[in-house]
């Protein structure tokens, strides 16, 4: 008894290297020795949470719209509404049901297509099945159909045979197919044709991304419509060409073609009377290519952004 309360009594005793003994064999301290390096080292960790750049860079044009007819990685610089059309109340009730986009195009009709296109969509229809339900007769259900195409990665080609082309709303649906699928300016106007308003300005707008010379996009895309020409102008001033130049690449005879060039004139500081002298004018409003302004207008802006007094300007900018 007294030899087992000895042996109690020596546990727990300091050895001389600094361990501790117990049942009479020294062991190391495991407590004392704990690692806390893991737990106080969170360089990894703040790294990656003060590092915002890739979360804060974001795109909020695709966010902020939020129209479920309108494409979000539209080409054109521009709205087109008369393309995206507008779904019904009885499609919108086929939408809220997931009801199959045949049985609801038998109940609803096809209508415009805007409402059958938007029920491909979320019911993930291939787009020649959703082609052959909502047909591409009006200009809306071939844009919707381009719009069906994209989100299937269709080729270019495969799109519009299946949706159709010589539209003003085709041409504009095909170069959005075109810019996902990175084809040059020149294949997709073959394919898109450039027959249009908003095929001309389209074919322009891939041009843009494709960096392509002003000359070259005029040579590819045409400039014989307002929204062609307009487009063509755009694409100068961002080439960073002299308003004469542009002109006699572009040749702007339309209003909506005045109505850019006086805005290049600005961008390039030309005096309001060389402005007048090498654009043109004449009279007349742009309103089919995302602008409403008429030639007076777009004189007299530049004109005052030039510096001529109300005076001057109203000789300038008049017939």
């Amino acid at each position: 008894m007294w030899l087992w309360m000895l042996v109690l009594a020596c546990s727990g005793v300091t050895c001389g290297d600094g361990t501790t003994e117990v049942d009479g064999t020294c062991v190391a301290d495991t407590v004392s020795e704990t690692d806390t390096d893991a737990d106080t080292d969170t360089d990894a960790d703040t790294d990656i949470d003060t590092d915002t750049d890739a979360d804060t860079d974001t795109d909020t044009d695709a966010d902020t719209d939020t129209d479920a007819d309108t494409d979000t990685d539209a080409l054109l610089p521009f709205s087109v509404p008369e393309c995206t059309g507008s779904i019904g109340a009885c499609y919108q009730t086929c939408l809220d049901n997931n009801t199959s986009t045949s049985s609801c195009a038998s109940t609803c009709g096809v209508d415009d297509g805007a409402g059958c296109y938007a029920l491909c969509e979320k019911n993930n229809t291939s787009t020649s099945s959703c082609a052959s339900v909502c047909g591409t007769v009006s200009e809306e259900s071939q844009y919707g159909c381009y719009q069906i195409a994209q989100t299937n990665n269709a080729s270019t080609s495969s799109a519009a045979s299946t949706c159709d082309v010589g539209a003003n709303c085709s041409e504009a649906g095909c170069y959005e197919v075109a810019a996902i699928n990175n084809a040059s300016t020149s294949s997709a106007a073959s394919t898109c044709g450039t027959d249009h308003d908003y095929g001309q300005a389209a074919c322009f707008a891939l041009a843009a991304e494709n960096n392509a010379s002003t000359s070259s996009a005029a040579s590819t895309c045409g400039t014989t419509t307002g929204c062609g020409q307009q487009a063509c102008l755009q694409l100068a001033e961002v080439n960073n060409a002299s308003t004469s130049s542009a002109v006699s690449t572009c040749e702007p005879d339309t209003p909506c073609g005045y109505v850019a060039c006086y805005a290049l004139c600005t961008a390039n500081n030309v005096s309001s009377s060389s402005c007048r002298s090498t654009c043109g004018y004449e009279d007349g409003t742009c309103s089919t290519c995302g602008t409403n302004s008429t030639v007076v207008d777009a004189c007299f802006a530049h004109c005052s952004a030039a510096g001529a007094s109300p005076s001057s300007c109203a000789i300038t900018c008049r017939e």
